[in-house]
């Protein structure tokens, strides 16, 4: 059972800490899944790195002041540039652990 906060305040302190404990969950060696792993999320390939979502979570991140946090975002970003295009595209999504990309 959750703790639901009276106050606004109370309401983003919530809001904050679940958001930190979600992408810790979601957190692996080559970045921030898209999805937390589970039957459903594989099966669409949502448990890789996602161009859009490690990039919008990774400005999260760096601002959080969670070093761990901050380092996965930082790592998210380089896993998307070591499969950078030769004309500068990035990837939809790098496959977590095989860690082939996908332009389309």
């Amino acid at each position: 059972m959750y703790y639901i906060p009276t106050t606004s305040t109370q309401l983003i302190d919530e809001c904050c800490q679940r958001s930190i404990e979600l992408l810790r969950r979601n957190s692996v060696d080559t970045g921030i899944l898209a999805a937390s792993p589970g039957p459903l999320a594989s099966g669409r390939k949502y448990t890789s790195i996602f161009g859009r979502d490690t990039s919008i979570c990774a400005l999260g991140m760096a601002t959080s002041g969670v070093p761990d946090l901050i380092a996965v975002g930082r790592t998210g970003l380089e896993t998307l540039a070591r499969y950078q295009a030769d004309n500068g595209q990035i990837p939809k999504f790098v496959r977590h652990p095989a860690k082939a990309s996908d332009f389309w």
